[in-house]
């Protein structure tokens, strides 16, 4: 019988163990020099989709995009062979880079978040195979390192417009009609795609040739001008052709197919705690607006009767017929929305009363005894018509810089319990002075607005709604104000 012997297995576990470290030694040291080629891809597309950006709204398109992508890349040490004719297509490309490295430009971004899949946005795209050394040990050959960059120039506000719509499925979802002339000056944006029921999807021609579609242009006299109006699914317009009655002729850009967006405010707090709110105060007795039971202050009286308010919570709503003047703040509306008819008026208060220039934020919700009680104790429309008018600024202070008129979701009057939004909508048909500025957000909400009767309504607003219907038979200028809207990033570097 003899004796197992194990001299000499030392040297094989130690064999085997000194391969395992050096493999593993290498793999870090491999993708240190990966990390390193990220730092210099990420230090290239930064100023790359800046650069590109700035084409957004300038002549040149996507292939003034590329040419100034294409120049950073290089300034970065990429596609060194490029000559100093190679610009765009043909110098950002695997031939001109040693390590066969790819530029991309893409507008709208493909690859980025939802919320910037949109045409106020680039994105730059940079990839590269970087050579291995001791993992080729185990088979790698190389590795795959890719950045992006993307950056905005955006003339509409947050959300891929001015006038948007985020119903994601519906016909109709978003509607220009009537006979007067609607200015969109920062683009028209419908989320629904068309699929319904029913559905309403058209040929994917950017012409609007189809009868119906998710957004619709409808209205024999109607016209409509803006830079682009993109939609998810398809648009369909009926008596007046659209893009063709553009003011100056062609000059709508139109995209069906666009890219799917989210709503940038979902998930944002209330402005304020309706227990930290304080109570209702002005010129007026508000007995009937300042308790959790109350059903509404009313705002009327004779000819030249004004009032003058102070934020807080008012509950219950208002009903105004005369002149309600506003200081600036947060007006918590509980209950009963707002309805101005007749000759009220809504002016909010500056410096100098009654100058409009007041910044203040309407937000509109349910009481604290809806679900008890319902009737005006529950969530109302924010309605404004009649012979008076709306003057006011938003609010200017983080996070609800911009917001001048939120009607809340989720409450007891919203989509998808109330189904055909009688009793949450926001109207403001003015047929006397229109002049208001800021963010309507509605999400769960239709917003309609329609033009001064006698003249131009101003509406320096943009609309983020579940569904919009623009239009009436007198014009609407909605001009655009970057300093007016909300406070969100829409020129620079995004992400």
């Amino acid at each position: 019988m003899h004796e197992r012997t194990e001299r000499g297995q030392i040297l094989i576990v130690g064999a085997v163990a000194m391969v395992v470290l050096i493999g593993i030694a290498g793999l870090v040291i491999d993708l240190g020099f990966s990390w390193m080629l990220r730092r210099a891809e990420q230090n290239a597309v930064d100023p790359a989709s800046i650069a590109a950006a700035r084409y957004i709204t300038e002549p040149g398109g996507v292939s003034a995009m590329e040419e100034a992508a294409c120049f950073y890349a290089r300034e970065h040490g990429f596609f060194p062979s490029a000559t100093a004719s190679d610009l765009g297509g043909s110098g950002c490309v695997p031939a001109n880079d040693p390590l066969d490295a790819e530029l991309a430009v893409n507008w709208p971004p493909v690859h980025a978040p939802a919320e910037f899949q949109s045409t106020q946005f680039v994105e730059v795209t940079l990839t590269r195979t970087n050579p291995t050394f001791f993992s080729r040990i185990f088979g790698f050959d190389g590795m795959v390192v890719a950045n992006s960059a993307v950056a905005a120039n955006g003339t509409g506000g947050v959300a891929g417009g001015q006038l948007v719509s985020l119903d994601p499925t519906s016909c109709n979802a978003g509607m220009i009609r009537g006979n007067g002339t609607v200015d969109v000056e920062g683009g028209v944006y419908v989320r629904s795609d068309g699929s319904g029921p029913p559905s309403c999807i058209g040929p994917f021609d950017d012409d609007c040739s189809g009868s119906t579609g998710a957004f619709n242009f409808n209205g024999t006299n109607a016209r409509l001008i803006t830079p682009q109006l993109s939609v998810r699914g398809t648009c369909g317009q009926n008596a007046n052709p659209f893009p063709g009655n553009c003011i100056p002729s062609g000059s709508c850009a139109v995209n069906e197919g666009a890219a799917d967006i989210a709503d940038p405010y979902e998930g944002v707090f209330p402005p304020i705690d309706i227990a930290t709110m304080p109570p209702p105060s002005g010129s007026v007795s508000l007995s009937n607006c300042d308790g959790p039971t109350d059903d509404g202050c009313s705002f009327g009286g004779g000819p030249g009767s004004i009032y003058t308010l102070n934020p807080g919570v008012y509950y219950g709503g208002w009903t105004v017929t005369r002149e309600l003047q506003l200081n600036a703040g947060i007006y918590y509306i509980a209950g009963g929305g707002i309805q101005v008819s007749g000759n009220g008026r809504i002016v909010a208060n500056g410096s100098t009363p009654g100058d409009g220039e007041g910044r203040i934020l309407l937000y509109s919700t349910d009481g604290p005894n809806c679900a008890a009680s319902g009737g005006r104790k529950c969530q109302g429309t924010v309605m404004i018509e009649g012979q008076g008018g709306f003057q006011a600024r938003s609010y200017n202070a983080d996070p609800y810089k911009g917001l001048l008129i939120w009607q809340a979701e989720g409450t007891s009057q919203t989509y998808p319990t109330d189904t055909d939004f009688a009793d949450d909508k926001v109207r403001i048909a003015g047929v006397g002075d229109l002049d208001f500025w800021g963010l309507i957000y509605a999400p769960k909400s239709i917003v309609e607005l329609q033009g001064n009767g006698t003249g131009t309504g101003t509406a320096g607003v943009q609309v983020l709604a579940w569904r919009f219907d623009i239009g009436g038979n007198a014009n609407l200028d909605m001009p655009l104000d970057p300093d007016e809207l909300p406070g969100r990033i829409i020129k620079g570097l995004v992400h």
